[in-house]
């Protein structure tokens, strides 16, 4: 199975055998270029404009170039695609946007979350609230 970071290593070389002098603007450009391609595909789909088939079609090959050119982009930019994926979404995948609360964590025993309420004195990334108390605490699990 091809991997992020694999992908990346590939892209590097092909990209600069095919493209060379390609610069990280031009990679940035094709990821909008292609976004732009979804989004077409995605409303000409909408709008009853398009065939489910064609849709998947162009929308699946958008998508593939977007990440060859992020992988491009990320090599110009010395960034490991992979890495920087899984340490976004270990965050992203804490927060509960449905019940109102933020979800702060991890839980000091079971790497569980704790969920609390939005409060304005609280640094919810740091997990220190404004006067220092900490904030991430056994999970109620683990209590």
């Amino acid at each position: 199975m091809l991997t992020l970071r694999r992908l990346q290593e590939e892209v590097g070389p092909w990209s600069a055998s095919n493209f060379p002098g390609l610069t990280a603007s031009d990679n940035l450009i094709g990821v909008a270029e292609e976004l732009g391609e979804l989004a077409h595909a995605h409303l000409k789909h909408h709008q009853g404009r398009m065939t489910d088939e064609e849709y998947s079609e162009q929308a699946q090959d958008a998508i593939g170039d977007i990440l060859v050119f992020l992988a491009g982009y990320c090599n110009s930019a010395d960034f490991d695609l992979e890495a920087l994926t899984e340490k976004v979404w270990s965050e992203v995948k804490r927060r509960d946007y449905t019940s109102g609360k933020k979800v702060v964590g991890p839980c000091s025993r079971c790497e569980g979350t704790e969920r609390v309420p939005k409060v304005q004195d609280r640094d919810l990334r740091s997990g220190y609230s404004a006067s220092g108390r900490q904030l991430t605490k056994p999970c109620p699990e683990c209590q």
